[in-house]
């Protein structure tokens, strides 16, 4: 019998201070974004995330308050993978520049990042179901 582990990666904003809470949340993202919350400082900061690797792909759910999101061209060179990002916004929006690309998403909307590109995002507090899918 194998035994079979899931990967997994759970960040509940309710047992961590603040900045705790801040910190977990940029590393968890680091491999696709620079994270920011949309306000200084970290005051009501707030940022809940369940993540799962199931091999050939990721599938997570996340709720954090409004942020600016950044996947710079150093970064999509720096993690040397080329996947797509779907995500589905189930409250909240954002207004995203994808390599040039103006547009909005906003509840009910899925919305798809080429991560081989470099983006930026800001959002408003959000819930959100994303999927990172490999190009092939």
């Amino acid at each position: 019998m194998t035994d079979n582990q899931i990967e997994y990666q759970l960040i509940r904003s309710s047992d961590l201070s603040h900045e705790e809470n801040y910190e977990r949340w940029r590393i968890g993202v680091s491999s696709l974004f620079d994270a920011a919350p949309a306000t200084d400082g970290l005051d009501g900061f707030r940022a809940d995330l369940a993540s799962y690797n199931l091999g050939h792909f990721l599938i997570g759910k996340s709720s954090a308050v409004a942020q600016r999101f950044h996947r710079s061209n150093e970064l999509v060179a720096a993690t040397g993978v080329d996947p797509l990002l779907i995500q589905l916004y189930v409250s909240g929006q954002c207004a995203y520049n994808a390599d040039g690309g103006l547009a909005k998403g906003v509840a009910g909307d899925i919305v798809c990042f080429d991560l081989s590109r470099p983006m930026r995002s800001h959002t408003t507090d959000m819930d959100i179901i994303s999927l990172i899918l490999p190009r092939a």
